[in-house]
């Protein structure tokens, strides 16, 4: 028997897409802007320490909502992921935001205490709490996956050994034309030998920091992309959401504001603030799109760390005679993105097999 043919009308369809996009937003944007308000939600009366905080007890009661979910699938699978819109599948994506943001929030306090001085020196602090910050991301990451095995099966598919493997390859050679192309360009203004490569220093600290920006950066597009992005998507077009694509550019805006809002606080001047903000959002866009093209978490991650690298003058540098720097941050930034997307639109024109784990799609 032929299906009945669907009786919503466009007008519907557009409802529906629209309060699926105010619930998905509500629930991945809320408790992140109350707080960069500065507002507070009060403790629990009588409840001391971290159980006293609503933060903490929500999480824990969506770990455990999510929990019962994986049980009684395994006990009573069924084909599809089914259709329509309920409540409780809200569950994952909520507890993927407030509980990671918890375990931020417990580690932060924890790990002051063991990286202050006087128990580690004055230039290691900071290094060692962004190092270990970047542990409690994964760590966290790693209790989300246990409790939604959908999360660990999407990272998974995007971060394999071949995906982390070809990503490599391929940022390696994208970092090592850019540095040619603005070596180049240097010595076409300045003249033969009047820019050189200048290398980070190999301090203990340097090298902390530079170990802590990369657990952040493959924590942060672990749980953004791998995590967020597929779910949201996935939530919007369950939903009702008009269209696939759509829905992957929304879900892509959605990740990308929760992405700016965390990376600005209270208390930080206006202008601050918006750049802040702005800069975040842009890079979050791009760091989605690549990642919608190449499926390829490595491929973000990288990118990612380039950014992160170039803005806290950690990465190599083009210098002038008297260590004069040749190019700022941005320069070296945007020819990372433009020489990325260049190779990407030439790797989808080739159909190699050993090329299929990076090749946008």
């Amino acid at each position: 028997m032929a299906p009945a043919p669907s009786t919503i009308s466009p007008g519907g369809v557009r409802f529906r897409g629209v309060l699926a996009w105010a619930l998905v937003a509500a629930v991945l944007l809320g408790g992140t802007v109350l707080e960069v308000w500065g507002i507070e939600l009060p403790r629990i009366a009588g409840v001391s320490g971290p159980l006293g905080e609503p933060a903490t007890l929500a999480a824990i009661a969506l770990f455990a909502v999510c929990l019962r979910r994986r049980a009684r699938r395994l006990a009573h699978p069924s084909p599809g992921d089914g259709r329509g819109m309920g409540i409780e599948d809200l569950a994952p994506l909520a507890l993927a935001v407030l509980g990671v943001r918890v375990a931020l929030d417990l580690g932060w306090p924890l790990l002051r205490r063991f990286t202050a001085p006087p128990v580690v020196s004055l230039e290691l602090s900071g290094p060692l709490l962004r190092l270990g910050m970047g542990g409690v991301l994964l760590a966290g990451l790693a209790a989300l996956g246990f409790a939604v095995p959908a999360f660990r099966r999407r990272c998974g598919a995007s971060a394999s050994a071949r995906h982390l493997r070809s990503g490599l390859c391929f940022t390696i050679s994208v970092v090592a034309v850019v540095y040619a192309v603005l070596l180049l360009l240097g010595m076409a203004v300045a003249g033969p030998g009047q820019v050189r490569l200048q290398l980070p220093s190999l301090l203990p600290a340097t090298v902390a920091l530079v170990l802590g920006q990369v657990a952040i950066a493959f924590g942060e597009e672990a749980f953004y992309r791998g995590v967020l992005q597929g779910e949201v998507a996935s939530l919007l077009a369950r939903f009702g959401f008009p269209g696939e694509r759509q829905a992957r550019v929304a879900a892509m805006g959605l990740v990308s504001a929760l992405f700016a809002f965390q990376h600005v606080g209270p208390g930080m001047p206006a202008d601050a603030f918006l750049a802040t903000l702005l800069y975040s959002f842009a890079m979050s866009m791009l760091f989605g799109v690549l990642f919608e093209l190449t499926g390829n978490l490595a491929v973000c991650t990288l990118a990612h760390l380039f950014n992160n690298l170039t803005v806290l003058g950690l990465g190599p540098k083009l210098a002038a005679p008297g260590s004069i720097e040749a190019f700022g941050g941005g320069v070296y930034v945007a020819a990372y993105l433009l020489i990325t997307f260049s190779f990407l639109f030439l790797l989808s024109r080739d159909k190699s097999p050993s090329l299929a784990a990076i090749r946008p799609s």
